[in-house]
């Protein structure tokens, strides 16, 4: 394992236990065990994901606004996260 994919793990995890809207870590935590098991792709994708603002973010998760097209796949990914770990 490289120390790049330590790295960008790391910097998931923080990114997701340090979100600005509560609502948003909170639908986010579940995601938190899985982050090890992540690939690079993976992780760089979620990663690219969270770099949204939180109320955009929070738009997107409770589906009021529409997912753009290049978050589509980062989406299901974090979904699938969420249902394997609820």
């Amino acid at each position: 394992m490289s120390e790049g994919i330590d790295f960008l793990r790391k910097r998931l995890k923080y990114t997701v236990a340090r979100r600005a809207k509560l609502e948003v870590e909170e639908y986010l935590k579940p995601v938190l065990g899985a982050v090890d098991e992540l690939n690079e792709r993976e992780v760089k994708l979620l990663l690219e994901f969270l770099q949204l603002n939180d109320m955009d973010l929070w738009d997107i998760l409770t589906r009021r606004r529409r997912v753009p097209p290049q978050f589509s796949e980062a989406l299901k990914l974090l979904e699938n996260l969420r249902r394997r770990a609820l």
